[in-house]
């Protein structure tokens, strides 16, 4: 999704369903456009039409909005009255092309998405690849998550080689104790985004480029 896209979508949500932070948020998502940067809005229940408390996430060049129980909302540091914007990483962009090389849908964590900071987490996603796509080598996926207070974290995993043109496809990534010393006893929610990359030289990260889309979904860490 373009940049101009992905505005007029989310000020399109914002306008039908709190108006009363268009403003604001129209602000804060500009500026977020002009440092290429991923981000969050969490806003409180009494600021929209619903009742409700929501969390958008945009992230690369992607909306994803997601309608939060009351105890995700505390969890994520929900303040009454107010919508609060956190500035992610830097968007990975598909570099120029005719096609988006993989398209994954239908994200799903087991567990009801419920996970120990202990235990691996896993899941499953559909996927397809473009006709014109022609793999060279292996593929991989990556799990992207923020611990509130704590760091962002990126995970992968590998799937076997040979992956058929589309279908399901199972995954499992390190448990969140495993990403360092302060997060062995973190608990909270969180956002998790999923993308194909590719697998670059060994060992460096930034050799990795993405190949899809971006599908995203709420890890509650207990």
């Amino acid at each position: 999704m373009s940049d101009n896209a992905l505005r007029r979508l989310a000020l399109s949500w914002v306008r039908e369903n709190c108006p009363i932070v268009q403003a604001n948020f129209s602000e804060r998502l500009d500026d977020l456009d002009r440092r290429r940067a991923n981000g969050t809005f969490l806003i409180a229940s009494e600021l929209t039409r619903s009742g409700r408390p929501y969390l958008l996430s945009c992230h690369a060049g992607e909306l994803f909005v997601f309608a939060l129980r009351r105890g995700q909302a505390k969890r994520l540091g929900a303040v009454a009255r107010r919508m609060l914007c956190t500035e992610g990483g830097p968007r990975l962009e598909i570099p120029p092309s005719r096609f988006v090389p993989v398209e994954i849908a239908d994200l799903q964590f087991d567990g009801d998405a419920r996970v120990h900071p202990n235990e691996e987490i896993r899941g499953a996603c559909g996927y397809c690849m473009h006709p014109d796509f022609q793999p060279q080598g292996q593929l991989c996926l990556m799990l992207g998550y923020e611990l509130s207070g704590r760091r962002r974290v990126r995970s992968w995993y590998y799937p076997p080689m040979g992956l058929l043109p589309e279908g399901n496809l199972d995954f499992k990534f390190p448990p969140i104790a495993g990403s360092g010393h302060d997060c062995v006893r973190w608990t909270g929610t969180t956002v998790a985004h999923v993308r194909f990359f590719t697998v670059g030289a060994p060992q460096i990260v930034d050799d990795r480029h993405p190949l899809s889309n971006t599908c995203a979904a709420l890890l509650d860490v207990r």
